[in-house]
């Protein structure tokens, strides 16, 4: 695995004490979902801006839209927020990130025909190759295996 961008992986910030301003939950490109601390002023921990945006990466944390992508059966009782079937996963996105770094995002959630949907099912697009993708609007980093 080769990867370009020239930075390092975003890594979990240590537990937080004290009041928390939100909790966050971490969905590992596995489909597994980690259960996090209450986070604190989770940004003094990150040295740039790109720290922090690769930090929010398919993180609940201030995600604002899901996609549930990936082919599989009927969801649980077919309603946005139940649980993705077999063979789909769902994604936590900030709208922000993905309408600063593409047109097409941004056209999706700001034009003309804007959808206010919180959860946006992509049926015909791989899990790995959309988290490919947000993984560079977030980070400015590609990963290439071979």
């Amino acid at each position: 695995m080769a990867a370009a961008g020239g930075g390092a992986p975003a890594e979990a910030p240590p537990a937080a004490t004290g009041a928390a301003a939100a909790t966050a939950t971490t969905a590992a490109e596995s489909g597994a979902v980690l259960q996090r601390e209450p986070l604190y002023n989770w940004q003094a921990t990150k040295g740039s801006l790109r720290e922090r945006f690769a930090f929010l990466f398919s993180n609940e944390l201030l995600s604002d839209v899901h996609f549930v992508v990936g082919k599989g059966g009927p969801r649980g009782g077919g309603a946005g927020g139940a649980p993705p079937g077999p063979g789909q996963q769902r994604i936590p996105a900030h709208r922000f990130v993905l309408a600063a770094g593409s047109a097409v995002f941004d056209a999706m959630f700001n034009g003309g025909m804007a959808t206010t949907s919180a959860e946006i099912e992509l049926p015909d697009v791989e899990p790995a190759a959309f988290l490919a993708l947000l993984r560079f609007l977030y980070s400015d980093e590609v990963q290439i295996w071979f």
